[in-house]
Order: structure tokens, then sequence, then C-alpha cells
């Protein structure tokens, strides 16, 4: 429980300074978004390793009220500004709880976590920064070609990485696995609106890998 204390001190730590550079305009407003989503999700990535799951489980129910809180007093606005609706720091939550309430391998939550971390956030920067020309839209929300494939080479890396370095002995030759789950994964994050996919992203590639233990 301590590790959990720590990770939640560490990640408003980060939230803070983004909010504090992203105001004053060192960082763009897409980075400054996304590195605490990143940091948040490394850290949650760890957690199998120094507690159980119930205890994760209730920490991601405080991390949702939190959450509410920061909302309703209007802080760190500048982060959350994206032009679009979202919900996504609610999804992100939720799509922990779910993932842990599947009870799934330390390892299969670890790669599935770091999905909703890394895979999302290298979609949303490269999207930003490169996908002008090829944007397509999805329920009124505009996605782009770029995007998607820094979503999908994200996701080979995590998936593979993840299969040779924390996976048991023997499931890293799985190869099949390594293209079914970044290519279903990157199809999920295209479709998915309003931060969806922070739900739908994680509890897919966890319930995969899970059938391998």
């Amino acid at each position: 429980m301590l590790f959990v204390l720590v990770s939640y001190i560490c990640v408003f730590g980060v939230l803070n300074l983004a909010e504090r550079l992203t105001k004053n305009k060192k960082i763009p407003a897409e980075l400054g978004r996304k590195a605490p989503h990143v940091a948040a999700a490394t850290i949650v990535a760890l957690w199998p390793i120094f507690t159980n799951y119930k205890v994760i489980i209730i920490a991601s129910i405080l991390h949702m009220a939190a959450a509410w809180y920061v909302r309703q007093i209007g802080y760190f606005n500048h982060i959350r500004s994206v032009g679009r609706l979202t919900h996504g720091e609610f999804y992100f939550a939720s799509g922990i709880i779910i993932t842990a309430l599947m009870n799934p391998p330390a390892w299969a939550f670890m790669i599935a976590i770091l999905h909703m971390g890394y895979a999302d956030a290298m979609a949303a920067l490269v999207g930003t920064a490169k996908g002008r020309r090829h944007k397509f839209s999805i329920f009124g929300q505009t996605k782009s070609v770029e995007g998607s494939l820094a979503f999908f080479v994200t996701s080979v890396i995590l998936t593979g990485v993840g299969m040779l370095v924390v996976a048991p002995a023997g499931l890293g030759s799985a190869w099949l696995v390594t293209l079914l789950v970044p290519l279903t994964s990157t199809m999920l994050e295209m479709v998915c609106i309003y931060g969806l996919d922070n739900i739908l992203v994680p509890v897919f590639v966890a319930s995969v890998l899970s059938q391998l233990a």
C-alpha cells in the first residue's frame, strides 16, 4: 500500500509540472496532457509486483473520486483542455478496475496497462504533429492515419518485448499474438470515442494474453 501512496505522490507531481509547463506554453498542450497519462500507466503497470488486485481496485476507485473533485474545482484546466468531449481520466481508472477484476497474470496486466499509456500517447502525439493531411472522422471525432500507425507500432513493440521479457518462458515464440493484439487494439482505438479506448484496449489485451497463461 505504501508503494501505491508513493505512486500517487509522483503522478501528482508530474501533473503539476505538466500543468505549469503547458500554462506557460513551454510544451505543447497534447504533450502536457499525455505526459501524466504515461507516467500513471507506467506506475500502475508495476503495482501487481508490490500489491494485490484488491488494493489496485480500491486505489483506482479513489483515483476516480479525485478526478471528479479536480474537475469540479477546475484544477489542471490547461492539460484537460483538449478541444473535444472526453472523460479519459475516469475511463483510465475504469480500465484499470475492469482489467484487475479479470484477475489476469501480472505480466498480462502490465502489458495491457502500458498499452493504455504508451500506445495511446503515441497515437495522440504523432496524430497531432504529423496527421494533418490524412484525417478521418469516427462518430464525429477526428482521427489520423499517422496516429493509428503510431499506435500499431507501439503496440507491436509493447507486445513483442513484453512477451519476451515479462511473460513466462516459452510464450515469447507466440508470434501470432504479437500481430493479433496490435491489429485488434489499433482498430479498437480507431473506433473508440470520448476516451473509451482507455477501457476497451487494456481489457482486450489482458483477456487475449491471459489465454496464453
